[in-house]
């Protein structure tokens, strides 16, 4: 696989939403609404934690679509070859 993107794929999503969820429970935090995207701001993983506000939905899912966005820009790659 060398030359390609490190591809988030879908057993890794889980496992890094599932030690941010427990992080957040074991200092305390306030529940999450967890949401990731890939490159292209396409939504591959959202969780609500147990008694998270639902008006963090809306501000997870832009969060999430910014940031893949973002990395998009910064590290262009060739779609038509992945």
């Amino acid at each position: 696989m060398s030359g390609q993107p490190d591809m988030l794929h879908h057993a890794r999503i889980l496992r890094a939403v599932a030690d941010l969820a427990a992080e957040a429970e074991g200092d305390g935090q306030a529940p999450l609404c967890i949401a990731v995207c890939d490159a292209v701001g396409d939504l591959l993983h959202y969780t609500r934690m147990a008694g998270a506000k639902r008006r963090g939905t809306p501000i997870a899912l832009a969060k999430a679509y910014t940031a893949g966005v973002e990395f998009f820009i910064q590290k262009p790659i060739n779609l038509i070859e992945v």
